[in-house]
């Protein structure tokens, strides 16, 4: 087992936002994780690795929201390479002994937005899986700036714009028109939110990633709602937001 160098991180607003449950299961992928900070993101496979111990209380559901929770506070990025999931966390900054990764880099990713997860029953995330998922094939559309920027100007949270960029453009022109109607949409229930609930709303970048355009608008009423009023998770007991629509979007890119 390798020795990992741990930084400050009590006064790091990302953890601050991630529930104990969350915070947990970013230690344990910091602890397996390789040399360059990257490992699997498939809940299925994480869950034996991450909580041999504890399987009979933590399901593949759980682990799956804690992987959108701990994305959108910043502490890793997932990606598609090949048909399999992957992540890599932000600023590891470990030594490194090995030559080469275990897992594929990120610039070796899929085109198409990042795996999604959908609500199950209960109104708790869940994996997609693939008879729900459509298929479909990817292509690079050519982004004029005119059109980013209606995007821009119409997503409620103004971080991120070069990784937004980035993301629209690899969007098809359907998804660029859908992206631009909701979030016009989305903006709209965010300025109704209380400002402690807005910081949960992603950053454009990671919605566009993750097609949360095709989320049920319910789902982003739920995310402004108040703390009081939010369900909470069965096996963590956090009232986190919902994921949406979650680690389907993925599926159509593999195929």
């Amino acid at each position: 087992m390798p020795v990992r160098l741990v930084g400050p991180f009590t006064t790091d607003e990302g953890f601050a936002r991630l529930s104990d449950f969350e915070e947990r299961v970013f230690w344990r992928l910091h602890s397996e994780a390789d040399d360059f900070g990257r490992y699997h993101a498939e809940p299925k496979i994480l869950r034996p690795l991450l909580f041999p111990l504890q399987l009979d209380t933590v399901s593949e559901k759980a682990i799956a929201s804690a992987l959108v929770a701990l994305e959108e506070a910043g502490k890793i990025g997932l990606y598609p390479v090949g048909g399999k999931r992957y992540l890599e966390i932000r600023n590891f900054n470990q030594r490194v002994r090995a030559f080469k990764s275990k897992f594929p880099d990120r610039t070796d990713a899929d085109a198409g937005p990042l795996p999604v997860t959908c609500p199950s029953d209960d109104g708790q995330p869940r994996p997609e899986t693939e008879t729900e998922t459509e298929t479909e094939t990817e292509t690079k559309t050519e982004t004029t700036p005119n059109r980013f920027a209606e995007f821009w100007e119409r997503y409620p949270r103004k971080v991120g714009k070069t990784e937004a960029a980035r993301a629209f453009g690899r969007l098809k022109r359907g998804d660029q028109d859908a992206a631009i109607a909701a979030a016009g949409e989305l903006a709209e229930v965010y300025a109704g939110a209380p400002p402690d609930r807005q910081r949960f709303f992603p950053h454009p970048s990671t919605w566009l990633h993750q097609g949360r355009w095709t989320d049920d608008r319910e789902e982003w009423r739920r995310l402004a709602a108040p703390e009081d009023g939010r369900a909470k998770n069965s096996t963590t007991g956090f009232s986190a937001p919902t994921a949406g629509t979650k680690y389907a979007a993925l599926n159509r890119a593999q195929s």
